[in-house]
């Protein structure tokens, strides 16, 4: 996944550190940028970039299945956020910011199949919302948000 701002690109992987993020530029892979102070638990299934480039998710597959820390270009990986108060079922096999880093969501294997909070670049994780009244069928791989105009 590619940051916002195209200066970053960050991968998740099966084995420690779980997650490798470098910088990027019209030439191509930079400098490797240091691993997380605090690792994310287990294999990193996905990264997400928040569209305002202050901070970076990975979904895992071991609880909280989910791991988000500040992101600054330049320097890379800041401090990992509290993990939130209700946690993914499962593993987050998808995170997706919404376009103005307000919110986060998380798809994963077990109902209710899609987890989303409120964000905050101050404090991170929110309150998890509501479940949608309809919940997906079944296993969820993917998410994104989309404005509709």
């Amino acid at each position: 996944m590619f940051s916002a701002d195209g200066s970053a690109i960050a991968i998740g992987q099966q084995f420690s550190p779980y997650v490798a993020a470098y910088s990027w530029s019209g030439s191509g892979f930079g400098t490797k940028y240091s691993d997380p102070a605090t690792l994310p638990a287990g294999n990193g299934r996905v990264v997400a970039f928040s569209p305002n480039g202050s901070a970076i998710a990975i979904g895992h597959n071991t609880s909280p299945f989910v791991s988000a820390y500040a992101w600054s270009t330049g320097l890379g990986f800041g401090t990992k956020y509290s993990d939130p108060a209700t946690l993914p079922a499962n593993s987050g096999n998808s995170v997706a910011f919404n376009s103005d880093s307000s919110a986060i969501a998380v798809v994963h294997n077990d109902t209710p199949f899609v987890d989303v909070y409120p964000w905050s670049t101050v404090s991170g994780f929110g309150t998890r919302y509501s479940n949608p009244s309809t919940l997906p069928a079944g296993n969820s791989d993917g998410v994104t948000f989309n404005t509709i105009n």
